[in-house]
């Protein structure tokens, strides 16, 4: 539920089989470094996962809605840099708003699974808002990127696949 955990000092948590939501706030602020969400869980809570020290982070293809904030990191709030380095996410997620936002450790995007189009403005819209990220691998099967889908990104590598057949305007404007 809501809170369920909030605050405490747990490290590492085993989430059952059966679990379905992930609870808003339900390990907000904790000390979490390991989590392995489980396949069935179809949806993640807002600011469930905020300000935890996980730094690996693969969501399960059951996974249809993530919160607001789930795993954002803020600097005002913690002492410490955001831990989070890597992501792996479904096709099927429905992201809302900066769920990674302030992750400037985040370095490492994966998008796997049925994606056919990368939608325009995927970096540009609050996905990943707040984050550094520099590498992206882009699975098999994927044939367009929209246009301006990763503008402004801090992309140094991009990791494309050979199904690609169409790459936007501008779909990489002004990348470092």
């Amino acid at each position: 539920g809501a809170g369920a955990f909030s605050g405490s000092s747990l490290k590492e948590v085993v989430l059952p089989s059966s679990l379905r939501k992930i609870g808003d706030s339900a390990f907000r602020g904790t000390q979490l470094i390991r989590l392995t969400l489980p396949e069935g869980v179809t949806e993640i809570g807002e600011y469930a996962f905020y300000g935890t020290r996980i730094t690996e982070l693969y969501i399960p293809d059951s996974v249809t809605k993530l919160g607001s904030g789930a795993f954002n990191y803020s600097n005002d709030e913690f002492s410490d840099r955001p831990f989070l380095s890597k992501i792996s996410l479904p096709a099927q997620s429905s992201l809302t708003s900066s769920p990674f936002y302030g992750q400037k450790n985040l370095k490492e995007v994966e998008l796997r699974g049925n994606w056919k189009t990368i939608p325009s403005g995927l970096f540009s819209s609050n996905l990943f808002y707040g984050t550094e990220i520099e590498k992206l691998v882009i699975s098999e099967g994927v044939t367009e990127i929209g246009g301006d889908a990763f503008p402004y990104s801090s992309l140094k590598e991009v990791v494309l696949p050979s199904t690609l057949r169409k790459i936007g305007n501008s779909a990489f404007r002004n990348t470092q």
